[in-house]
């Protein structure tokens, strides 16, 4: 299943210097490992804002929960999750593709 999920974090005034960067570095570790893993397939910042987009693609809702809250910036975060599924025009463009490469001999 696909998941789009913008995460707006509000980081509380009490984070020293050190603790904020620390916090920043293992949020930067933590996504390139969910990168590599292929569970977070995007990433995009929101310009003149604070907010990510992220596109997932995992087994369902529990795994997403599951990934999701093993950020480090999660419990800080607000999140608005979106399911998709794939538009009729996109599966029939696909289907399009496969049989004309098969037509091609491809």
């Amino acid at each position: 299943m696909e998941f789009l999920v913008k995460l707006t974090p509000h980081l509380p005034d009490t984070l020293n210097e050190e603790e904020f960067n620390d916090l920043l570095n293992c949020e930067r570790a933590r996504g390139a490992r969910l990168m590599e893993e292929k569970k977070m397939a995007r990433l995009w910042r929101l310009p003149g804002t604070s907010s990510a987009l992220m596109l997932w693609d995992v087994t369902g809702p529990d795994e997403l929960h599951k990934y999701l809250s093993s950020l480090p910036m999660w419990r800080y975060c607000d999140a608005e999750i979106t399911v998709l599924t794939q538009h009729p025009v996109e599966t029939a463009h696909r289907e399009d593709k496969v049989i004309d490469s098969v037509l091609d001999g491809g």
